[in-house]
Parts: C-alpha cells; sequence; structure tokens
C-alpha cells in the first residue's frame, strides 16, 4: 500500500440466502456442437493441403522451369566464353610460336651459315694444309654464339650428313678441339733449348733417337746419383752434379727433369730466389716437354713457384702466378679438372683449391687486393662458361643422331630453315637448322645449325608477346610444361590471384595451381613448340550483359517467389484466424446459448413453484421471488454486456465523458457489487491514495470494465481463496509535466488459477476463454475482457496483466490524468477476454 492510503474495512461476505443452485436446461432442447480441437486441425490441415496445391505446386514448378531455363542459359555462356578462349589461346599460340620462328631464323642467320659453310668445304678437299680452316670455323662459331643469346651451341653437317664440328671428342674446349690433329698423335720429339741443338736434331731421325735415349738413361742414372747425395746429406754435391744436367743437349726433357729437381734442392736449403730463378726459366720451356709425370714442365714449374711465393709470404706474387697459370690453361681449353687428360687434372684441381683458399668467401684474402680478386672473379666466370659450353657440347651430341635421322627423312631444300624437337630426361631440346650450298660447282648442301636455348626464348620472346596479348585482350597466360609446370606467364591476372603466388611445381612460379578453377582453358602448340601447351585464364567475369540478364531473371523469380509466399502467408494467416474466429464464435454461440437458458430455466421453473404454493407460504414466496430477481438480473447483464459489445464494435456507442474522481468511481462499483460479493464468499480490500487527480471518463462504461475485473477475479479464485485487493494510486513511474499531467491506476489482484504464459497474448481476444474457463467450467461469453480493453483504450489509457500460475493474477488500468480535453475514442479493434 502506497503512503497516504487508508485501507477501507474488508467487505465480508454474509448468508447468500437460499442457494439457487446452477437449473439445467430442458431436456428437450438440442445440446449445442462445438467445434472440438482435432476438428479445427482438420480444418487447418485442408486448408493448407489447398494451399500447396493451388499455389505451392505451381510456385515450384515455375521456380524449376527458371531455374532450369537460367542453367541452360549459363551453359551457353559458359561454353561460347570457353570457345572464346580457345581461340584466343591458338591465337597467342600461332603468335608465339611465329615471333620464335623468326627471332631463331635472325639469330641462325645470325652465326653466317654460307661462311661456316663455305669453311667446311675448303677442309673436305683433297689437299693439305685445311687445318687452319677448321680454326677458323671453330673461332667463327663460338664467337658468332657468344654474340647470340638464344644460342646455346652449334654444329656443322657435311654433305653426307657426317658431323664436322664439334669433333666427337667434346673435350677441351672449341679451339682445342679446332687445334687438334686430324689423325691419331704420335709421341711427340722433344724441342732443342739452343740453336746447336736445332741444327742436330735436323740429322738422321734415327740417329737423333738413339742420341735421346742414351742422353735419357745417363741424365736418370744421373738424377738417381744426385738423390742418393742428398739421403745422405751431401746436399752441396747433389746440387752440383744436378747443375751439370740441366744444359744437356741431347735430352733437353731430361735437362727439364734435372732443373726441376735443382730447384725443389735450393728450395730445401733456403735459397728461394735461386729456387725461383731456376722456375722461371722452365717456365719458358716448351709445352711439349713434360716431367715424369706427364704435366707439362713449363705448367709445374709455375706451379711451384707460385706455392713457393705463397709460402714465403709474398702473397700477391703468388696470386698473380696462379692467376696467370688459370689463365693459361683456360687459353689452352682447359675449363676444370674434367676437361684436362690425364696427369694435367691434378694440376688444375690444384690451381683452383690455392685461389679458392686465397681468394674464394672464406678466403684469406677475400675481402683484399680488389684487382686480384677482380680476376679470380673473371676467370671463374670464364669457367664456368666454358664448362656450361662442354656440357652443351655433350648434349648436342646426344641430339645430333635425331637430327641427322630427321634430316635423312624429310631434307629441307637448300637456303631454307628448319626446326626439329627432342623431349629427353633433361626436358625439352629445340634444334634450328639451316641448308646451304657451298663448294666447288657442283655446290653441295651443307647442314649449319644450333640448340636454341629455351629459357632465353622463354623470357625474351613468349613473355613479353604474352604479357601484350594479356592486357590487350584482359586474359592471363601460363605456358605449362608437363614436368616443370608453369615456365612463362604475362597479362592480366585474373581477380583474387596476383603474380607471384606461392604453388606447387616448378617453373616461373605464379598462378598455376589457383587458375586451374578460374575457368581456365588449355591450347596445345601446334608445330614449332609441341612440348608446351597453352593456358588461357579469363582476366575477370565477362560482359555485364550477360550477367545483368541472368541476374534479371533470377531477381525476378526471386520477386515472384517471395511474392507468391507473401501472399500465400497472409492469406493461409486470414484463413486461420477465419477459421480460429469462427470456432470462437460458434463457442461463444454455445455458451451465449447456455448462459440464456440457464437463467431462463430458472425463472421458469421458480415461478411454476411460485403458482403452485399455498397462501400461507410467505417464508418461500419470498426466497423464490429473489431467486427470480437474482436470475433476472444474471440474464439483464449478460445481454447488455452483448449489446454494449455490439455497440462498442460497430462503433455506435456515443461516450460521455467528464471529469470524475477515480476513486469515488471505483467505491461505487464496489458498493453496487457488494451484495453479489457476498453472495459468492469473496472479501474485498480497497487501497485508495489519497489526492489522486481527476480523469476523463464514461463513468458507466468503466464502471462496467472495473466491475468485469472483479467478478472475473471471484469467478477465477478457488473458494477458500477468494481475497481481492482492489488497489487506486497514482503512477509514480510516470514524470508529470505540461504536457504529461499524470497516470492514475487502478489495479485488481487475487489469489487465483493464474494465466500461463502462452495464453496472456490472446488475453483480450474476443471470443477468447482460457483452458482454466473450460476446465472450472466458469460460466462467460468471452466478451468480458475485450470491452474491458477496448473501454480503456477508448479512454486513452492501457491495461497490463501479470500472472503466476497457481498464485494469481494483477490486472492493472492506466488511465492519464485528466487534461484539458478529453479523449477521444480510438477505432474499432478486435480484441477478447480470457
Amino acid at each position: 500500500m502506497r503512503p497516504g492510503a487508508e485501507p477501507r474495512p474488508a467487505r465480508a461476505g454474509a448468508d447468500p440466502g437460499p442457494p439457487a443452485g446452477p437449473v439445467q436446461p430442458p431436456a428437450s432442447a438440442p445440446p449445442q456442437e462445438d467445434p472440438g480441437p482435432e476438428e479445427l486441425g482438420r480444418l487447418k490441415r485442408r486448408l493448407l493441403l489447398v494451399f500447396l496445391l493451388a499455389i505451392g505446386l505451381p510456385a515450384a514448378l515455375l521456380v524449376y522451369g527458371t531455374l532450369r531455363a537460367i542453367e541452360a542459359d549459363r551453359a551457353t555462356l559458359a561454353e561460347l566464353r570457353r570457345e572464346g578462349l580457345v581461340a584466343l589461346g591458338r591465337q597467342a599460340a600461332a603468335a608465339v610460336e611465329n615471333e620464335a620462328r623468326e627471332r631463331t631464323a635472325g639469330a641462325l642467320e645470325a652465326l653466317g651459315p654460307r661462311a661456316i659453310a663455305a669453311a667446311a668445304a675448303e677442309l673436305l678437299e683433297p689437299r693439305a694444309g685445311h687445318r687452319p680452316g677448321l680454326a677458323q670455323m671453330a673461332a667463327q662459331l663460338e664467337a658468332a654464339v657468344a654474340e647470340q643469346p638464344l644460342l646455346r651451341v652449334a654444329f656443322v653437317l657435311g654433305p653426307s650428313l657426317e658431323r664436322l664440328y664439334p669433333p666427337p671428342s667434346g673435350r677441351g674446349g672449341l679451339r682445342a678441339a679446332a687445334a687438334a690433329p686430324a689423325t691419331a698423335p704420335v709421341e711427340p720429339a722433344p724441342a732443342a733449348m739452343s740453336t746447336a741443338a736445332g741444327r742436330e736434331a735436323a740429322g738422321p731421325p734415327t740417329g737423333q733417337a738413339v742420341r735421346r735415349l742414351q742422353a735419357r738413361a745417363r741424365i736418370v742414372a744421373e738424377l738417381a746419383r744426385a738423390r742418393a747425395l742428398a739421403s745422405r746429406g751431401e746436399r752441396e754435391a747433389a746440387r752440383m752434379a744436378l747443375a751439370e744436367l740441366v744444359n744437356d743437349p741431347d735430352d733437353p726433357e731430361g735437362a727439364a727433369w734435372a732443373r726441376l729437381e735443382l730447384a725443389e734442392a735450393l728450395a730445401a736449403d733456403g735459397e728461394l730466389q735461386a729456387a725461383l730463378a731456376q722456375l722461371d726459366l722452365l717456365a719458358r720451356l716448351p709445352t711439349e716437354l713434360r716431367d715424369p709425370d706427364g704435366v707439362p714442365v713449363a705448367v709445374a714449374a709455375r706451379l711451384r713457384a707460385a706455392e713457393l711465393r705463397l709460402q714465403a709470404g709474398r702473397v700477391a706474387a703468388g696470386l698473380e702466378e696462379l692467376l696467370g697459370l688459370w689463365e693459361q690453361l683456360l687459353q689452352e681449353g682447359v675449363a676444370d679438372a674434367a676437361d684436362a687428360a690425364g696427369p694435367l687434372a691434378a694440376v688444375v684441381a690444384r690451381v683452383r683449391a690455392l685461389l679458392a683458399a686465397e681468394l674464394g668467401p672464406r678466403g684469406r684474402h677475400a675481402t683484399g687486393e680488389p684487382q686480384l680478386l677482380t680476376r679470380y672473379v673473371a676467370l671463374e666466370a670464364e669457367a664456368w662458361r666454358r664448362r656450361a659450353q662442354a656440357l652443351r657440347v655433350q648434349e648436342l651430341e646426344r641430339l645430333l643422331p635425331d637430327v641427322v635421322a630427321a634430316l635423312r627423312a624429310a631434307p629441307p631444300p637448300p637456303g631454307s630453315i628448319a626446326h626439329f624437337t627432342s623431349q629427353s630426361a633433361a626436358g625439352p631440346r629445340l634444334i634450328a637448322c639451316a641448308r646451304v650450298a657451298a663448294g666447288p660447282p657442283p655446290q653441295l648442301p651443307y647442314a649449319v645449325g644450333a640448340e636454341i636455348d629455351l629459357e632465353r626464348l622463354l623470357a625474351e620472346v613468349a613473355t613479353p608477346l604474352l604479357e601484350r596479348l594479356g592486357r590487350e585482350r584482359q586474359a592471363w597466360f601460363e605456358i605449362v610444361e608437363r614436368r616443370r609446370g608453369a615456365v612463362a606467364q604475362g597479362g592480366t591476372p585474373p581477380g583474387g590471384l596476383a603474380p607471384g603466388e606461392p604453388r606447387s611445381g616448378g617453373g616461373a612460379g605464379g598462378l598455376s595451381e589457383r587458375s586451374r578453377g578460374a575457368g581456365a582453358v588449355e591450347v596445345p602448340f601446334e608445330t614449332l613448340l609441341p612440348f608446351w601447351t597453352l593456358r588461357v585464364v579469363p582476366a575477370a567475369t565477362p560482359g555485364w550483359g550477360p550477367e545483368l540478364r541472368l541476374g534479371l531473371q533470377l531477381g525476378l523469380l526471386v520477386l515472384l517467389v517471395a511474392t507468391m509466399t507473401i501472399g500465400a502467408l497472409w492469406a493461409l494467416r486470414a484463413a486461420h484466424r477465419s477459421i480460429e474466429l469462427a470456432a470462437l464464435k460458434s463457442e461463444f454461440v454455445a455458451n451465449v446459448s447456455h448462459e440464456l437458458r440457464t437463467p431462463l430455466a430458472a425463472i421458469r421453473m421458480y415461478a411454476e413453484m411460485l403458482r403452485r404454493l399455498p397462501p400461507d407460504a410467505a417464508e418461500r414466496r419470498a426466497r423464490y421471488l429473489d431467486t427470480v430477481l437474482r436470475e433476472s438480473e444474471r440474464l439483464d447483464n449478460l445481454i447488455q454486456d452483448i449489446l454494449e459489445f455490439a455497440r462498442l464494435e460497430g462503433e455506435r456507442r456515443e461516450y460521455s465523458f467528464r471529469r470524475c474522481e477515480p476513486a469515488a468511481l471505483v467505491e461505487r462499483c464496489l458498493d453496487a457489487l457488494e451484495p453479489r460479493l457476498e453472495a459468492e464468499g469473496a472479501q474485498v480490500e480497497l487501497q485508495l491514495e489519497e489526492g489522486l487527480p481527476a480523469v476523463w471518463c464514461d463513468e458507466e462504461l468503466l464502471q462496467a470494465a472495473v466491475r468485469n475485473l472483479v467478478t472475473n477475479a471471484v469467478k477465477y479464485s478457488p473458494p477458500d481463496r477468494r481475497q481481492i485487493e482492489v488497489v487506486v494510486q497514482a503512477d509514480g513511474t510516470a514524470a508529470e509535466t505540461a504536457q504529461t499531467p499524470g497516470e492514475v491506476t487502478i489495479a485488481v489482484r487475487d489469489r487465483g488459477v493464474g494465466i500461463p504464459a502462452e495464453e496472456r497474448a490472446r488475453l483480450f481476444d474476443r471470443f477468447y476463454r482460457g483452458a482454466a474457463a473450460r476446465e472450472l467450467g466458469v460460466p462467460g461469453s468471452g466478451l468480458g475482457l475485450a470491452l474491458v480493453h477496448r473501454v480503456v483504450t477508448d479512454h486513452g489509457g492501457t491495461i497490463e496483466v501479470e500472472s503466476v500460475p497457481g498464485e494469481g493474477s494483477i490486472f492493472t488500468i492506466r488511465l492519464p490524468a485528466a487534461g484539458p480535453e478529453p479523449p477521444r475514442p480510438a477505432t474499432a479493434r478486435g480484441q477478447g477476454e480470457r
């Protein structure tokens, strides 16, 4: 109870008098049949089935047909796009092959095939002195290949397709091979170290050979004696014996052996300068003179001189000697130990090891001596180039049999250029070959060709061309090799992908793995590059026209389906509501019929009993008359509720608003209900707050609303819990201002059965009666709370309900305090009662 409220004494119910009891209608009256839940369920299922057949099935067929049409359009557009990509791929592949054919033909022409063929024809002439022609041809080929990046290694075939160049050995580099003798080499005669020895060497060959053998035997014996002397510690005698041998004219090579021994002895005795002088003399000897291990004496002397200088701390001089020796070996065609024949391999390995130890990445002088370091790097690069050239020559030797077989099968006409392809374990190979006529009449055809560097062909020809075509045609191109994946790419990357993304497989890197799912097509190269495939990926979706058409079709379909669905749902809901309303109306008619028959039957029965009473039964007559009066009032109230609801629904009720005190109105309402409350055994506690503001109201209707709430509280409360509380107070939550003067609340609380949460949403629907009304057999028409809601709403207020099942309910009417003008009744709305 709010502060300032004065509780009113409870209205205790008195003896209700003679119980009237419910009177059953006459037996002849036909029972009212209400549609039960099963019947309503069957009606709803039938209605749903009708809607599914009438709307759902046609809509499903329409959706299916439209989707099939859209799918067919999409398939057609996809096929058209694919055909366009295939045509674009063929055009790009043809462009790449044409450009590659022109570039390789130009590179081959730069070799000078006519001059090379003429030099080859001179080699085959039956005259002596043709070796300079081979050397000239080799030098020309090597220089031309070095100037043409697209060419890897060249070859020359004779008129019978015999191999003229490179030589079958493939060792020692191009110039070394060109300078090699045509016949099997013989043991070279040692060169003279003086003019006298030269004149003596001009004598008969047999005598020269005898003298050389005799001198060699003597020198070998003296070398053995010198070594023996050195081993016994007689180093001076050993040096003198070696000094007598170093100028022997009969065996210059043996003399060179003795000088090497002398240099080693001087170095062992610490006479470094004298040892280096002897080694410098040996370094100027011809390369035909070799040491006992088969290494040229000059080479061995230069290597030992460099080692001694490095050991003595003269690093710069030692490195200069090593670099000079390494450069000499490269000029002689020795690129690495594999190119060196026999013992020379150990010399090459030793030279490179010493240079790497001093000038390599982890060498002691890697950051010093910049001139020597630059020279070392250049020599290593040249060595790498020569080794790569040697490997390419070996690869070419494996390909030449196939080229010869192809030329024999289909020889191209003279003056034309043919291309041959080969696929090996190392990868694809491309050969360009020109047929040139040369030599004296009748001129014979020679074949001059070269292997094409495919990596450079991709970088210099294919990639720029694909990049240009891709930008022009909005596409992404990839040249794919089966073993390596994508080897070249170019163009406009497709949406969501970018160049350089990681992927599996070798090649140029990029989009090859993800491009497979981006609508790509693959087109093989037709003639020149059959080992590659061109993949074409659209850079973006096709023109917006076809997609817009498909999108418009799909949008219209979605709109149509949505409209049909919304219409069907609205119609289904309306039909559902109509069925429920019809059921409620049927129940209302049954209830009203029952409620009308019950008081009428009672009135009729008690009237019959009054007519048969004897004249002296005054007490019984009075009791019967009270019952007749009570039932007639009950009948009148029911009829009034029905008529009042009909007037409100038809908006024929005219409100008579006036300012009134809410506390006095509720008191008058409870005073009028007091006899009925006492008869029902109900106790009502009224709590009124002082100083309540006035409200605009139609007193008759508002009292009817309050009366309905109080009687409902009594009807839905068990007989032992009919304690009703009515509280009238100002709403403390509303802030009173000039525009909002505040509110007055009228709350009716009972301790009855309560209302489940699922029934509260429909509590004020017309004709609606809750489960408790049916279970308890509470009489009613389902219009009471609908009237209350309508009356309160037309007064500009609201009604709220709070309930806990099994504990009771609280109905609260909120009315605005009286303003300057009365409220305007709201338009008709269908509502109901619990």
